[in-house]
């Protein structure tokens, strides 16, 4: 392969990361999967005839492209006779708990209370220490919850199914109660599963008088799967997310159901500083000062620092296409950041603080 031909793939590669990021701010992540892999794949094709100094960088590029990949959110949805129906992921996720950057209190709560159990299944029963059970990640949007509970799943080696909760109420409508039934039975074939319901809030809503008759039945369904999750000997997790955990009807948050609720905090200063490396793996001066990028985002959320970095990417393509100095520096981030509002302010904090009855850091 002569340089020509590596720099087609390089183009192509660069082509497909454009594309890859575009589908995943728009949420469309299986085609985002598809185009980071196909980037992962040209880079691998050009490093294998690239000479020595740059083969090592260019693999290392093409495997963090394969795990950007693997990092985003997965619901598979198949068409039987017409109708859409819940599947479980086909692979397991390979994430763990060592790919989600700070949270290492939360980690270490979960791991204690609900993975060692699950990985000890008799010395948990000898003692009578249930496994299994509901787990709820609330927290500012943004903050990572979907990807800390994939970990969980990586952590288990466990089948892992994910469904927004809005999608039951919106896309089967009439057929709910059956989907949801659907969801636990599938999930409690597996010899480990975990389900993983984002949006929780638009599922188990606070039951009023003028409550649709849709929710009237959905709610008492969930709540009843919900206390056959509650099992001594069982191998299910049920997890969920929200962002408005005030919302959520009380029953559903009750000893027995959703027994584990842990805050998923806005990145520590540590956290911002791994998250800006992972998504900053671009051309950048020797003395790339991470702190101060850093320091200058406390009360951003992960999503508000990936924003960032991927305007800071796009900014470094069209430097080089105008032929302008293409290595990225500290300050050109900065400048992006002094742009950038966070997206969780204040007022929403206290809200989260008056929930968990201070009980948790902030």
């Amino acid at each position: 392969m002569n340089s020509d031909e590596i720099s087609i793939f390089l183009k192509k590669a660069e082509e497909y990361i454009s594309l890859a990021i575009e589908k995943e701010e728009k949420k469309e992540y299986d085609m985002a999967k598809k185009y980071y892999l196909m980037a992962a794949k040209a880079i691998l094709e050009a490093a294998k005839k690239s000479p020595e100094e740059l083969k090592k960088s260019r693999m290392e590029k093409a495997e963090k492209l394969t795990k950007r990949a693997n990092l985003l959110p997965s619901a598979i949805i198949e068409e039987e006779k017409g109708e859409e129906r819940i599947v479980q992921l086909l692979e397991k996720p390979k994430i763990t708990f060592d790919d989600v950057a700070g949270l290492e209190e939360v980690k270490e709560k979960i791991k204690d209370l609900i993975i060692t159990p699950f990985l000890y299944p008799e010395i948990a029963k000898k003692w009578k220490v249930r496994t299994g059970g509901g787990v709820l990640l609330y927290g500012p949007p943004g903050t990572g919850k979907t990807l800390l509970a994939k970990a969980v799943a990586g952590e288990l080696n466990a089948d892992f199914f994910y469904i927004k909760a809005s999608d039951i109420m919106s896309k089967w409508v009439g057929e709910s109660e059956k989907k949801v039934n659907e969801l636990f039975e599938k999930a409690r074939g597996s010899e480990k599963a975990v389900i993983f319901i984002d949006e929780i809030d638009a599922l188990l809503p606070k039951r009023t008088g003028q409550s649709s008759t849709v929710m009237q039945r959905v709610v008492p369904q969930f709540l009843a799967e919900m206390d056959g999750v509650d099992s001594k000997n069982n191998r299910l997790l049920l997890m969920a997310a929200t962002n408005v955990p005030w919302n959520i009807d009380p029953a559903a948050l009750r000893p027995g159901r959703f027994d584990f609720k842990f805050y998923v905090s806005l990145p520590n200063f540590e956290a911002r500083k791994i998250i800006f490396k992972l998504n900053l793996d671009i051309p950048k001066e020797d003395n790339f000062d991470f702190d101060l990028i850093s320091q200058l985002t406390e009360g951003y959320s992960g999503a508000d620092i990936r924003l960032i970095c991927d305007e800071s990417k796009r900014r470094m393509f069209r430097r080089e296409i105008k032929g302008e100095d293409n290595i990225l520096k500290a300050e050109h981030v900065v400048e992006i950041v002094e742009k950038t509002k966070p997206s969780v302010n204040e007022k929403m904090l206290d809200k989260y603080k008056k929930f968990s009855g201070g009980d948790v850091r902030f």
